[in-house]
């Protein structure tokens, strides 16, 4: 996985909206990039699951994981889903409540929905 294919080239891009969809509970954020790496972030606030990924221009990436969820496999599942499903925009996206408080994200229909 390359920092282009995670981030995208702008501020905001449908696949990291679609990977915040498919990676309940987790945040993300994306550091400065400083003399050719850039970090990011993937953290859970209830439990000690983290994930640094580590970009630097040219060389391998470097990816530190602990925690009971393996938060990077996770984003990068998620990527591949979205690039899977054609690499879709905010408006094939849809989230639907119900008056019990669940609430399932989509991609074009209901049928192909997920908890969040």
């Amino acid at each position: 996985m390359t920092e282009a294919e995670l981030l995208g080239s702008g501020r905001f891009e449908a696949r990291t909206f679609a990977v915040g969809l498919r990676v309940p509970d987790c945040h993300c954020k994306v550091a400065e990039k400083r003399d050719g790496a850039r970090l990011v972030w993937f953290f859970r606030l209830t439990d000690r699951s983290w994930a640094c990924v580590m970009f630097r221009d040219g060389q391998k990436t470097t990816v530190w994981q602990p925690g009971d969820r393996e938060l990077w496999r996770e984003a990068t599942t998620a990527l591949r889903w979205w690039q899977d499903a054609g690499e879709p925009g905010y408006d094939r996206f849809g989230l639907t409540g119900t008056t019990d408080g669940t609430q399932h994200a989509w991609l074009d229909a209901l049928e192909n929905s997920w908890p969040v």
